[in-house]
């Protein structure tokens, strides 16, 4: 494990993942079918705000980085989720 004490180290772990997550959206978006981009960006939304309202809101088991910065990045990952599954889903729908 690797310890991360300050806003700005949490800050700096989530821009990492962040990068990852778009980054795979961009290569799924570039390599693959469009149908498997939606369903990506649709499935990364179900995985974004279920997580969050499931197992951090609801169960209390763990937060995104444990401190104060939570009250504000969970609830904007929620939306964003909310967001990434309609958008997927509409457009998957839309295509057919």
């Amino acid at each position: 494990m690797f310890p991360v004490n300050t806003a700005w180290g949490r800050i700096a772990v989530l821009v990492v993942a962040v990068l990852v997550l778009v980054g795979f959206l961009l290569w799924s978006r570039r390599g693959a079918s469009p149908s498997f981009f939606w369903g990506v960006l649709a499935g990364s939304g179900l995985v974004l705000s279920f997580d969050i309202v499931w197992i951090h809101w609801l169960f209390g088991l763990h937060h995104i980085t444990n401190a104060p910065e939570d009250l504000i990045l969970e609830p904007l990952f929620v939306l964003t989720g909310l967001v990434f599954m309609w958008f997927g889903i509409r457009r998957e729908r839309h295509a057919r």
